[in-house]
């Protein structure tokens, strides 16, 4: 079988792991020290639950054999979406660690860097800007049991950047998508989401899709064009306070007028917010789901 990235090879190792194995050969009982000789068995893979957060909590690190980066969520892969979903209901408070860095997070977004591959599993914690959240239906009876649930919660959730060169657009902002099993009480969802949050999401796969907006020039009318995101798996998101309004003193002759302005602000931000919003939201696919 295909050996888990990142398990020690032609080491002594002191891993816990295992596996669902035929056996070939089983030698005769030997009981001097000196005579012992090991049963030889196959196996389809390896069960390996390192000592990283994700395989604290009981993640299977064999499963992520099955995952392959650069393509849609594929039925080969279940085993191993349902398996992460269901081990992230175990997911401590989101850590105090720092956010990831910006070299880390430009290599997590790049299709050509082999920094996801390489972290697979691994947590990290981001800030972002929520845009849309939509409630996906478990329909099999089996990932429903293991799940604990009929449903999970996709969310798309745009970070801020450094600078980056998409296709023949330049842009500070990138899409992550989040896999979660619970929200916030209170959280808005649907299309047209607009609310802070931070989240902590393991590493999945890089998840290729087709956006919504189309690009005539290339691909013809009515037709997106392929983009690339992170796939992260986690527990919930943390709704981090919007910025309370200036608190002014009161008796001010002034108010008014401020008030007024500010209304304004509000309305133009509102109008910009929401234009950007429609941008944002039309480089989103459609629902994901496995096949």
């Amino acid at each position: 079988p295909d050996i888990p990235v990142g398990l020690p090879v032609d080491t002594n190792l002191h891993e816990k792991g295992g596996a669902t194995v035929i056996l070939l050969h089983v030698p005769d009982l030997a009981f001097n020290e000196g005579n012992e000789r090991p049963i030889l068995a196959v196996a389809s893979r390896l069960n390996w639950w390192p000592q990283t957060p994700f395989g604290r909590i009981g993640m299977d690190y064999g499963l992520f054999a099955s995952v392959d980066d650069g393509t849609p969520l594929k039925a080969s892969e279940a085993d191993a979406f349902y398996a992460s979903l269901s081990a992230s209901t175990r997911q401590n408070e989101i850590p105090n660690g720092p956010l990831i860095d910006n070299t880390s997070l430009v290599s997590l977004l790049d299709p050509a860097s082999d920094w996801l591959r390489l972290h697979r599993g691994d947590q990290i914690v981001l800030h972002g800007t929520v845009r849309r959240i939509t409630k996906v239906l478990v329909e099999s009876a089996r990932d429903q049991d293991r799940l604990g649930s009929d449903h999970y919660w996709e969310i798309f959730v745009f970070v801020a950047t450094p600078l980056l060169q998409i296709g023949d657009d330049f842009q500070d902002t990138y899409p992550i998508v989040y896999c979660c099993t619970e929200l916030p009480e209170g959280l808005p969802i649907g299309e047209q989401v607009n609310e802070p949050v931070e989240i902590a999401g393991f590493i999945f796969k890089r998840y290729r899709y087709v956006t919504r907006r189309s690009d005539r020039q290339k691909n013809g009318p009515g037709n997106g064009r392929p983009q690339e995101s992170p796939l992260l798996i986690g527990k919930s998101p943390s709704w981090l306070p919007t910025k309370q309004p200036l608190q002014l003193p009161g008796g001010m002759t002034w108010l008014p007028v401020l008030t007024a302005l500010a209304l304004i602000g509000w309305i133009m931000k509102g109008f910009f917010q929401s234009r950007r919003r429609s941008r944002l939201t039309e480089t989103l696919p459609d629902q994901i789901q496995l096949p």
